[in-house]
């Protein structure tokens, strides 16, 4: 029934070394499309690194505006309009982005252009309820979150808005 194959000890080695050269050829395989999984999930935690700095950036504008929506003596303190302009300024910059898709672009740059607004109105003594500015600033952070399908909810605990409430809070 069966043939009775007899193989030389060359043979065998020859069978030996072809069984595992192919075996070494798939683990190479199945390392290397490991190490691309890796690689590309660290690339993608990078990304969502670098959108939820971009969101805590916009998150805290608002919440300084909101501190201070309202509030027709004196208007923001300096410390507070510096701190605008320092969050303005790095939302301009671009290295802050490491992966720049066009939503995170759009809504960074609107939203430095909406402090740059607020500031330019504060300039002028003009305090009256700036919770516009605060809302349309959410709404830039909201679209950024969206279009990676997270929430506020995803963000760090300290990151997280702190709700829309009419008090202002301490800046």
């Amino acid at each position: 029934m069966g043939a009775d194959i007899k193989l030389s000890s060359s043979d065998w080695a020859a069978w030996v070394q072809a069984v595992f050269s192919v075996l070494a050829i798939a683990a190479a395989i199945w390392i290397s499309k490991a190490e691309s999984r890796h690689l590309h999930a660290q690339e993608k935690r990078r990304e969502i690194d670098s959108v939820f700095g971009v969101v805590v950036l916009i998150n805290r504008g608002a919440s300084i505006i909101r501190a201070f929506s309202g509030i027709n003596i004196g208007g923001p303190s300096p410390a507070a309009i510096h701190s605008i302009r320092i969050l303005a300024d790095r939302l301009e910059e671009l290295k802050l982005i490491t992966v720049p898709t066009p939503v995170v672009l759009r809504a960074s740059l609107e939203s430095a252009n909406l402090l740059r607004q607020y500031l330019d109105k504060a300039a002028k003594g003009r305090y009256s309820d700036d919770r516009d500015f605060a809302g349309k600033l959410e709404r830039q952070s909201d679209r950024i979150l969206d279009f990676y399908g997270l929430s506020d909810e995803d963000l760090p605990q300290p990151a997280r808005r702190s709700g829309n409430s009419d008090e202002p809070e301490s800046v």
